[in-house]
């Protein structure tokens, strides 16, 4: 009989979370338990996917107070940051033999990221720009082209679970449950639930409350089962260029700070005595 080949497209971003998520997928001859999807035989077509985020362009950094170009502007001076990041998405997946795409978000990116963030303080509201990027980014504009090229699933690097359970179908009589009839015992529905990874102090699910059933029944989370410090240990296993810091991450922190002080600055305020 014929095996039909499942195709994942892989989120990578260059560091160490993404990179484990694709070496998992790259060496494992099944779906990890519990997940969407089953237990498949046979090895998976992994492909993996960075996605350009927005960043300013060295003029733009040049042309902005010094309180944004001591915290961006240095770093953008000889290359952009999202190269950087790219060419380590680039050796992980080199070293786990699988091609890497990359496709540009960064126009959605600013948009639905960055300046949603900018307009939430401007309206006095806390804005959450992760929850956002999940939404917008990852399980919109990179879910939606994935399945449009032929994904069977997607995977990222997130610290998180999700679990198939069964719906049972039955009328509103009570007997029939009571009763066990097989009819209506054999009308199950699949349900996928997501749930807290393992490392707590990892768990990403509150950033993921938004991805819905068509979301969840095609998403994997391969890293979810895993401890930070049996990832860091693993990425270490598969190859030495996985285990690079996500400085990314760090730097994408400060340049949103970076943001809200160029367009807001500091006001000094007394705090009423309550």
């Amino acid at each position: 009989m014929l095996r039909v080949q499942k195709t994942i497209y892989v989120a990578m971003s260059g560091g160490v979370d993404s990179s484990v998520a694709a070496a998992l997928l790259k060496n494992l001859p099944v779906l990890p338990t519990g997940q969407a999807g089953g237990r498949q035989d046979g090895k998976f077509n992994v492909i993996g996917v960075f996605m350009k985020p927005w960043q300013p362009s060295i003029h733009e950094s040049q042309n902005t107070n010094q309180k944004f170009k001591n915290v961006a502007g240095n770093m953008l001076h000889d290359t952009c940051l999202w190269k950087q990041d790219r060419e380590d998405a680039l050796r992980a997946a080199t070293v786990l033999n699988v091609p890497l795409l990359t496709w540009d978000f960064s126009k959605e990116y600013k948009k639905c990221v960055t300046d949603y963030m900018l307009r939430e303080y401007k309206a006095g509201r806390t804005p959450n720009p992760d929850v956002m990027c999940n939404k917008e980014i990852k399980f919109g504009l990179f879910f939606k082209k994935a399945m449009k090229e032929g994904a069977d699933y997607i995977a990222t690097g997130h610290y998180a679970r999700i679990a198939q359970v069964q719906k049972l179908k039955v009328h509103k009589d009570s007997n029939i449950i009571k009763n066990k009839d097989p009819k209506e015992l054999d009308k199950l529905d699949e349900l996928y639930k997501l749930f807290t990874a393992r490392d707590s102090a990892k768990d990403q699910t509150y950033f993921l409350w938004t991805l819905t059933q068509k979301h969840l029944a095609k998403t994997l989370f391969p890293i979810g089962d895993y401890l930070k410090p049996e990832v860091r240990k693993m990425a270490k296993k598969f190859g030495s260029m996985l285990h690079r810091p996500a400085e990314h991450e760090k730097f994408f922190k400060k340049l949103h700070q970076a943001e809200i002080r160029q367009n807001f600055g500091f006001k000094r305020q007394r705090i009423g005595k309550a």
